[in-house]
């Protein structure tokens, strides 16, 4: 009886069978006491599907995809005034017995280099979905988008990290074009941003000051149906926030897009007037873009001095079933280079933050 709904999953050493019974298995019983509470039911139900179910582009709210390889990517990154670089990602994806499991990693770099791991993990059920789908809560670590100022708090024994962002927007929304089935949002080009700072050792909170940037995945695919390699920019010109991806698809086709945010107007949201990549092979062989000339609106620009600070696998730790069903590992290179050039016919020269997301073939 009921509407059931079978979710099979391969997991080391045999195949796992996830079970969920959907709540209307009970209107059928329901319905013979009360065949009026069954209407209303069906009618809010119908009324909720047609007016909540596909939120806007640009609205930071999780999707939540279903499918057993579906999941919602928030990556945040940071630079600050006094040399440090913040690089997470905070995920709800569908992998294992389950749907829903929350995960937040995280690197906090250090101007000599040193580098702060953070993470957290959730089961289904132990973390929480609020404000309508726009705050999470994994308990020693949250990120909320609610509201103005963004906020992303880490609070573990061994670090804390308090970050409030100045939610500029408005987002831009890559299209389809450029990243196939897999949506993307730039929720936040490079907008003002402050915090604290403290790790064990430290006699008190280091003050922050920057800027920061914040990217909305969401997928009911693996990523690497749509993703060889991207590589994206981020950087902040005076009260000017940039954004910049080329992204490069399994077949080899290669897509970029730009946006340019200045005061809370889009500028210029597209294909850029130009774009060079170059590329070089990296950590372990792994290519990484180590020159870019980039012409979009009012600005002409040159990337050079790349710096490599830290590499990321987001599947280091997680059982060897889970690369099996991905068929592929992110690889994620963070780094930072020199954007020089003109912006409105004057000279500039600022700091970008770079990374580079790599899909290799699993050997592992």
């Amino acid at each position: 009886m009921g509407r059931r709904r079978w979710v099979t999953r391969q997991r080391a050493g045999g195949w796992v069978h996830a079970f969920r019974l959907s709540w209307l298995s009970w209107l059928p019983r329901v319905s013979q006491r009360d065949p009026l509470l069954v209407g209303l039911l069906a009618l809010l139900v119908g009324t909720a599907a047609a007016g909540g179910s596909a939120p806007r582009r640009g609205d930071p709210q999780a999707r939540l995809p279903s499918e057993e390889l579906g999941g919602d990517y928030w990556d945040l990154l940071a630079a600050f005034d006094s040399g440090q670089v913040l690089f997470s990602v905070t995920a709800v994806h569908n992998l294992g017995p389950g749907d829903g499991r929350a995960v937040v990693v995280g690197l906090f770099i250090d101007p000599d280099g040193a580098v702060q791991r953070f993470s957290r993990s959730e089961e289904p059920r132990h973390w929480k979905l609020q404000k309508a789908g726009r705050r999470l809560d994994l308990r020693s670590i949250v990120l909320d988008m609610s509201g103005s100022p963004l906020r992303f708090v880490v609070d573990k024994n061994e670090l804390r990290l308090g970050l409030q962002i100045g939610a500029q927007g408005p987002a831009a929304a890559i299209p389809a074009a450029v990243v196939s089935s897999c949506p993307q949002d730039v929720l936040e080009a490079a907008s003002p941003a402050q915090g604290t700072f403290w790790r064990a050792g430290m006699a008190q909170d280091l003050a922050l000051q920057g800027w920061a940037a914040l990217t909305h995945r969401w997928m009911r695919v693996s990523e690497t149906r749509c993703t060889r390699r991207r590589f994206e920019l981020y950087a902040r010109l005076g009260k000017t926030g940039l954004y910049f991806t080329e992204v490069e698809t399994p077949e080899g086709a290669l897509h970029r897009f730009a946006t340019v945010v200045r005061g809370g107007v889009v500028v210029s949201q597209g294909v850029p007037e130009r774009a060079d990549v170059r590329w070089s092979p990296g950590p372990e062989g792994r290519p990484v873009a180590t020159g870019l000339r980039l012409a979009v609106a009012d600005l002409d620009l040159a990337l050079s001095a790349p710096h490599h600070l830290a590499s990321f696998r987001p599947l280091d730790g997680q059982p060897r079933w889970i690369r099996r069903v991905l068929d592929a590992e992110p690889e994620v290179d963070i780094g930072t280079g020199q954007l020089g050039g003109s912006f409105a016919g004057r000279p500039v020269s600022v700091l970008a933050l770079l990374k580079t997301s790599s899909f290799v073939r699993s050997t592992r």
